[in-house]
């Protein structure tokens, strides 16, 4: 229906430059004549409007706009005060007493409205029309080419609408067969159908009403506060969203130790998991529910506290290591103990089968408490302490010799690892030799010294005889270190004098018997001509030089 009053021959144009094919309205039949008939009875402000129906090539002879003759039984009302060579167009007036409308002759030159009519283009049998992807909020929709439509001036639209609710029209762009419609709303039964349109308003239904649900939103959230995690229960928590009061809650192990477990809720975001196995991994996933529809699942992991050990013992100490008996718990599952303490180190370590582990990097002669605990994963058990476990004191390093004289023996050594208090020094064969040294300003003799320095000086020694000695060090309350050995000569004692007697060839040299432990005499004479050195046994008290 044109929107502006036109004369006949302005309203023809119009439709035939509207649309491909279009011409003002013709009625060929009596069906026809019935549609338009209550089309216009429901606009009632129509009082008349053209029609193709004219006689303007012979008189008296009616044609419509494609030649084809007036055939309808309804008859032709003519005004008779006008001469019907003047009245060549013919309009539908309304009936003054009454719905009906009847066809009546009128100048061609009055404005009036009109109706186009044209051929729409035949809808393809095969045509397709489909949805490939639905989502919360959008779907993605396909169609067959509709070509001929496009060509004939139409353009495709998609009408979409739920429940009762006024429709949306989306325009499609041309050359095109998917489109994307989005700003939907979650867990809606939308119908949708694929129509053409033209600029004058004209629309053709192309597809069948295509019934589409969209998909629940999921959980905006979900998730576990650490302090929920127990060895055989969680807490677990979730945000629904606002159109969503049921939740599907699903609970399975990583590993194959249990049956998956599945929970309808309603009216939560909270909900408390037990029976579960101490130390597993689960994926545990909510899904929001709407009307029975359920959203995609939105999964986390959430690893178990594991069961504690049973009982450490300590099985074996050393200077910088503790090796610890730890007994593991039955039930449950762990991949590792985790050893922590205030001195450090922090370490995890893999069970053997003997229950035995080794904490090395350890600081000697020092107390540790430990705390030992099962892991699995990055879940820790709760603590088992262990306290006062103490490792040995490390040995002196590096036993040497200092000054050595005939009657006194000097020993040094590298300062030991580790935390101690002193070094005990003794001599194993000291008889009655002794050391003397200063204590609190007290004059003190012993062959067992207590130093807190890197030597020891042992005096009133025989010339010439092997010293044994024994270094370690000591910790009140701390197991003593093991002994270090060393054996250390004292010096030879010297002759006290020498006697000599001389003639023309020879010169003869005497001396007393040397104190102590020797082995023999070293005798050497020197001139500006002569040089001479001789190893004499320790029975011989005279030599001559001839």
């Amino acid at each position: 229906m044109g929107k502006e009053s036109k004369p006949w021959k302005s309203a023809q144009q119009t439709c035939q430059t509207s649309s491909q094919g279009a011409h003002l309205l013709d009625i060929g039949s009596e069906e026809e004549y019935g549609f338009m008939l209550s089309y216009l009875q429901k606009i009632s402000r129509i009082i008349m409007i053209w029609t193709g129906l004219n006689d303007l090539k012979e008189e008296g002879q009616l044609l419509w706009t494609d030649g084809s003759p007036y055939v309808l039984k309804a008859g032709i009302s003519s005004l008779s005060m006008i001469p019907e060579n003047q009245t060549d167009c013919y309009a539908l007036q309304r009936d003054p007493t009454g719905p009906d409308y009847f066809f009546t002759g009128f100048f061609c030159y009055v404005q009036l409205p009109y109706i186009c009519e044209y051929e729409l283009p035949l809808v393809p049998e095969n045509i397709t029309f489909s949805v490939h992807d639905v989502k919360t909020t959008e779907a993605v929709f396909m169609w067959s080419d509709m070509g001929m439509w496009l060509k004939s001036g139409f353009a495709l639209i998609i009408k979409y609408y739920f429940d009762q609710w006024k429709p949306y029209i989306l325009n499609l762009p041309v050359n095109t067969t998917q489109t994307k419609i989005v700003h939907l709303s979650p867990g809606l039964h939308y119908s949708f159908l694929l129509a053409a349109r033209n600029s004058e308003g004209a629309q053709s239904i192309l597809s069948p009403i295509l019934k589409v649900e969209t998909t629940v939103s999921p959980p905006t959230a979900v998730y576990i506060h650490p302090e929920d995690v127990q060895e055989e229960s969680v807490i677990l928590r979730w945000k629904l969203p606002r159109e969503c009061q049921e939740s599907y809650v699903q609970v399975k192990p990583n590993a194959d130790m249990g049956e998956t477990k599945k929970f309808i809720l309603s009216n939560t975001e909270e909900f408390k998991i037990d029976l579960l196995i101490p130390g597993t991994t689960y994926e545990i996933a909510v899904a929001s529910v709407n009307n029975g529809a359920m959203s995609e699942l939105k999964t986390i992991q959430c690893t178990l506290k594991p069961k504690p050990v049973q009982i450490v013992v300590p099985y074996g100490l050393y200077s910088n290591a503790v090796v610890l008996f730890v007994r593991m718990p039955d039930i449950g599952v762990f991949d590792g103990i985790y050893v922590t303490s205030k001195e450090g180190p922090n370490a995890t370590f893999t069970l053997k089968s003997d229950g035995k582990i080794t904490i090395e990097n350890l600081t000697a002669g020092t107390e540790y408490d430990f705390c030992v605990s099962t892991k699995s994963g990055q879940m820790l058990s709760s603590c088992y302490h262990i306290y006062g476990v103490k490792t040995c004191l490390a040995a002196p390093l590096n036993v040497r010799e200092g000054d050595v004289t005939d009657t006194s023996i000097q020993i040094t050594w590298d300062r030991a690892d580790g935390d101690f208090e002193q070094y005990e020094v003794t001599c194993t064969n000291c008889a009655s030799a002794f050391r003397v040294y200063f204590l609190e300003h007290h004059l003190c003799i012993s062959n067992v010294q207590k130093v807190k320095q890197e030597t020891a000086m042992f005096s009133n020694l025989s010339p010439g005889k092997l010293y044994n000695f024994a270094i370690r060090t000591e910790k009140e309350g701390f197991r003593d270190s093991i002994f270090v050995t060393k054996e250390i000569d004292t010096v030879p004692s010297a002759a006290k004098y020498l006697n000599y007697s001389r003639d023309s060839e020879s010169i003869t040299v005497t001396w007393p018997p040397a104190q102590n432990i020797f082995d023999g005499y070293v005798l050497s004479i020197n001139s500006k001509d002569f040089n001479e050195k001789k190893m004499l046994p320790s029975d011989v008290r005279y030599d001559d030089y001839i």
